[in-house]
């Protein structure tokens, strides 16, 4: 499988920092003021370094990240509690295709935000994601949360599908499969939901519709295949 090549200026700076992300490295870094914020805050030293814990944290399998753009999308995934999901979509894409995901959408948990800021967590306004997308950014959004059912998929949220018409990004939906306190996830990947086509481009609630549906599809197949899970 060839991986989609770094398209991003997140990629980018995350990749280089990973370069040398030694203690010695990181502070010289600091001290001489080459550590540079994106406009949402992310800190790409700070992201090179949390990488390792996270492989610690979480075995991630990606089945079908052949079908992942080699530009911007937005990754619509399910979610149950809404706590873990996000960061082992975004932890198991490093791994996998090394693609920087910026999970959109911050939690209200007062000083723990700006730290959500440097790991790369983006607010879900339509502005900022336009121009997330606009620098070849992947986005992560996730479903309605449907703590009772893992495998089924919730509304989908329309202002982020409006934001990836906008700008003609396709959106990707995404099935994530695991249990909040186990180690072992599964992403599959299913093929883009285009946001233009001939004549009429789809309305939003037209996208959520199928969006939602792809989801269901995947996580149905995640249940017959890997029910252990």
């Amino acid at each position: 499988m060839s991986l989609p090549p770094l398209s991003s200026a997140t990629d980018a700076a995350v990749t280089e920092a990973g370069h040398d992300r030694s203690l010695s490295a990181v502070l010289t870094r600091r001290l001489t003021g080459r550590h540079d914020l994106d406009p949402w805050g992310l800190d790409p030293d700070l992201r090179a370094l949390v990488q390792p814990l996270a492989r610690l944290r979480w075995a991630v399998d990606v089945d079908g990240a052949d079908l992942l753009p080699g530009g911007p999308a937005l990754l619509v995934h399910n979610q149950r509690l809404g706590i873990s999901e996000r960061y082992v979509l975004a932890a198991g894409l490093t791994r996998a295709v090394q693609r920087t995901t910026r999970p959109a959408g911050l939690l209200d948990l007062g000083v723990v935000e700006p730290v959500l800021n440097r790991v790369g967590v983006v607010p879900d306004d339509a502005a900022d994601l336009r121009a997330l997308f606009r620098r070849g950014e992947l986005v992560s959004v996730g479903l309605e949360r449907l703590a009772a059912n893992r495998f089924t998929a919730g509304r989908c949220p329309l202002p982020p599908l409006e934001a990836a018409a906008a700008v003609g990004v396709p959106i990707v939906p995404v099935a994530v499969v695991g249990r909040e306190l186990g180690r072992r996830w599964e992403l599959i990947i299913g093929a883009p939901v285009p946001t233009r086509r001939r004549g009429s481009p789809p309305t939003p609630t037209e996208l959520a519709i199928a969006v939602r549906r792809r989801v269901g599809q995947l996580l149905e197949a995640a249940r017959a295949g890997r029910s252990a899970l």
